[in-house]
């Protein structure tokens, strides 16, 4: 279609030039002309003066300083969605000074990203707080997240976790939080790294949103970006694994009565695990170090027909 748009995300680098054009966030071109080019791109531009299809970070310093990494992507309805590991905040005053979030904002061809773009934090567990992978299983309606419980991947005292979340609960929770900026005042907007930190303010009634709710394109007072504190919280993992190495990669997929799940590591091993028991049922090695990414081809009409692809560091 000629509005198909990739949203594509930029994570900085401390020693990235400070007039660095790539946006935090960017809609590209899926024409054959300007196939991947940025959308409307505006040189020079602040977080305050954002295009349609680009999102920027309030300042220079912050592109420098402030740490925003982007790892998984997914869509569902009208919404984009982004899952991150980030500073907690840019003044560093929180009990853990990074945490997982997932954001969000709507796909539409005539509002900026700013003016719907919402973060959450997202845990797993008591003790899983840093995401390492993740996917989103369209069949299910499912988000799994591949968690570890320190932010160093060698750390002898490392252990990882899988949680899953609904997409039922991870839209809730978008609504409430946007319900009680908008129609409760309360909380905080802008975020401080995106634009700077203010009061909610009651602006909306009740039954002006759903949980499919988009800003009208026309409403000139917009509160956003929005953020919330209350964790979208898996409670028990659906897996706990307390091998001696670091997992750097997953996939799910599914047969008529159970969820498969495989976890590849940095010793070039593919883990095999089902949901209706938590117990390895299956394990393959292969001679790279390090499991990159696994994507599952042809899953139609069974699981049995799938083949697993295994994308290492050096094939």
């Amino acid at each position: 279609k000629n509005n198909q748009i990739l949203y594509i995300s930029n994570t900085y680098d401390s020693v990235c030039d400070p007039f660095y054009e790539i946006p935090t966030i960017s809609g590209r071109h899926l024409t054959d002309n300007d196939f991947l080019s940025i959308i409307n791109l505006n040189s020079g531009q602040s977080a305050l003066q954002q295009s349609t299809y680009t999102l920027r970070l309030l300042n220079i310093r912050l592109i420098r300083d402030f740490f925003l990494y982007y790892l998984y992507a997914f869509e569902y309805k009208h919404f984009s969605y982004f899952l991150t590991i980030q500073q907690s905040d840019i003044h560093q005053t929180r009990k853990y000074k990074l945490q997982t979030k997932i954001l969000r904002f709507c796909q539409t061809l005539k509002q900026p990203i700013i003016k719907s773009y919402v973060e959450l934090p997202l845990t797993c567990g008591k003790d899983y707080h840093y995401l390492v992978r993740a996917k989103f299983s369209n069949e299910k309606k499912i988000l799994y997240g591949l968690f570890r419980n320190t932010t160093s991947a060698n750390s002898s005292s490392t252990s990882h976790a899988i949680c899953s979340y609904s997409i039922d609960t991870i839209q809730e929770a978008f609504f409430q939080t946007i319900k009680r900026c908008l129609v409760d005042g309360k909380g905080y907007r802008g975020l401080d790294f995106i634009s700077p930190d203010t009061h909610c303010i009651p602006s909306k009634n009740l039954n002006q949103m759903n949980h499919d709710y988009c800003p009208d394109e026309n409403d000139r007072f917009f509160q956003y970006p929005i953020g919330g504190h209350r964790s979208i919280e898996e409670i028990e993992p659906i897996i706990e694994l307390y091998d001696r190495v670091n997992f750097t990669a997953i996939e799910i997929g599914s047969n008529e009565k159970d969820t498969i799940i495989f976890i590849g590591d940095d010793n070039g091993t593919v883990h095999t695990f089902q949901t209706s028991n938590t117990n390895e049922i299956y394990k393959q090695s292969f001679q790279s170090k390090i499991i990159v990414d696994l994507k599952l081809i042809n899953t139609i009409p069974t699981l049995k027909d799938a083949k697993l692809i295994v994308l290492t560091e050096n094939q």
